[in-house]
């Protein structure tokens, strides 16, 4: 019996942890969002400001521009981390701005995608947010709040191509 006793909560504990690691293991974009794969945009387009500006600038690259396959590069085999807090709900993000600081939402628009469902979609599907160094994920009315290697320079490495 008192095998028992320790078994279980050990049990559950490493289903926890199981459940811990597959949800924060690192993943592309495709494999985060169910096999959409960002390859296949036609246009890229969002926004962004530099403090002090408090304007939000925006941006289209389409397929023709040079930018374009480089932004797609920066983003294709990128690995995302999701972090725990995604699970709770997100309240409003703020953050004391110091010159220089930067934050930049870029939005795929992929064409004819079939869904599991049977549905075929097109338009903005997946959402990639940097709101002053904290990032998030949005596919499919989902959002995901992540981390990746590297973070700071990638995040300047999608700011200058988009800027």
């Amino acid at each position: 019996m008192k095998k028992i006793k320790k078994i279980i909560p050990a049990a559950i504990f490493l289903t926890l942890l199981v459940c811990v690691l597959l949800y924060t293991r690192p993943m592309t974009l495709v494999q985060l969002c169910s096999g959409v794969d960002i390859t296949q945009a036609v246009s890229v387009s969002g926004s962004f400001s530099i403090v002090p500006s408090i304007e939000n600038s925006r941006f289209e690259i389409d397929k023709n521009d040079e930018r374009f396959s480089q932004i797609v590069e920066l983003f294709k085999s990128r690995k995302f981390r999701r972090s725990l807090v995604s699970l709770l709900p997100q309240g409003a993000k703020t953050h004391l701005p110091k010159d220089g600081d930067f934050q930049w939402e870029v939005m795929f628009e992929i064409n004819d995608v079939p869904f599991p469902d049977g549905n075929v979609v097109s338009g903005t599907l997946i959402s990639v947010d940097n709101f002053f160094g904290v990032l998030e994920v949005r596919f499919d009315g989902d959002v995901w709040r992540c981390t990746t290697s590297d973070k700071k320079k990638w995040l300047s490495d999608v700011m200058s191509l988009i800027s």
